[in-house]
């Protein structure tokens, strides 16, 4: 008995996680691979002389430099701040704490950036002793290691064959066309709140200074007479103001909140921008 569609698709959607679970473990096979090559190639301190592997081998090398370089400021970093907190005042400790905590955070994740790209540098040079022309890197990658690339590969192409044969009575498509339009655009609906939600609310500093100052008039002041009599009496409540004032204040102080915190991010961004985009030894002015 044929299964139905519904069956078909939930079939198809288990061996597509299987498909990408496979293609997860020959890209982790790869960058053994490419290790073992760059080890291989260390070891004999000699380099590929073809175009790729030369250049992948050398980027490798770079970057293994550029984390040692890293490691041994985040290594020294903790014994600096040791040392000028023993020699700070009470309020610069605090100074000398942050500014450690903020230069440890900068390091790690250029540490993590640079571990990503020899990751992803290893993976090229693995695909290329695995699957490329030159004859001279093939040699370098152990049989288990090649095994353990194309396992993947084969359980991968299995998966995805036995998807699309699975498919065929529907062209391919999992899903019919209605509920593929409605799981597209329930998507594009999800990304555009996300997107809207960084852009205008989490990212957008003087709207929420707007909102903060709206608050903070609302909690101090008020155009009921009732209420300012008793914040007069002592007895709670806010303070009174007319109900022209309040809705002066309304308009205009959240309007100059958000105004003031606006130029202060452009100011702020600008020196930033001006201090820091200039390489480094390039002589820019320091302030």
């Amino acid at each position: 008995m044929a299964p139905s569609r519904i069956q078909a698709a939930w079939e198809a959607r288990s061996l597509q996680r299987t498909a990408r679970r496979a293609a997860q473990r020959e890209d982790d096979a790869l960058v053994r691979a490419g290790e073992q090559v760059f080890e291989a190639v260390q070891s004999r301190s000699a380099t590929p002389q073809s175009g790729e592997p030369r250049e992948r081998v050398e980027l490798v090398r770079a970057i293994d430099e550029r984390l040692a370089v890293q490691q041994a400021r985040l290594n020294a970093s903790l014994d600096v701040d040791r040392n000028d907190y023993q020699h700070a005042g009470p309020f610069a400790r605090w100074a000398v704490i942050g500014r450690g905590v903020l230069e440890r955070v900068a390091l790690r994740d250029r540490l993590r950036r640079e571990r990503i790209a020899r990751i992803c540098a290893l993976s090229a040079l693995g695909r290329l002793a695995v699957d490329g022309p030159e004859p001279s890197l093939r040699p370098l990658v152990p049989e288990a290691t090649t095994g353990s690339v194309q396992e993947p590969r084969i359980e991968a192409r299995k998966a995805l064959t036995e998807r699309d044969a699975l498919l065929a009575p529907w062209a391919g498509e999992p899903l019919p066309p209605w509920l593929r339009v409605i799981a597209r655009e329930s998507r594009e609906f999800g990304l555009h709140v996300r997107k809207e939600l960084l852009s205008k609310i989490l990212l957008k500093a003087p709207a929420v200074a707007g909102l903060f100052a709206g608050w903070w008039l609302g909690r101090m002041f008020t155009d009921s007479a009732f209420e300012g009599f008793l914040h007069d009496l002592g007895l709670g409540g806010r303070r009174a103001i007319s109900a022209e004032t309040m809705k002066f204040l309304s308009f205009w102080v959240p309007l100059l909140a958000a105004a003031l915190c606006g130029y202060a991010g452009t100011f702020v961004a600008k020196r930033i921008q001006q201090r820091y985009s200039q390489p480094p030894g390039s002589g820019a002015a320091q302030g």
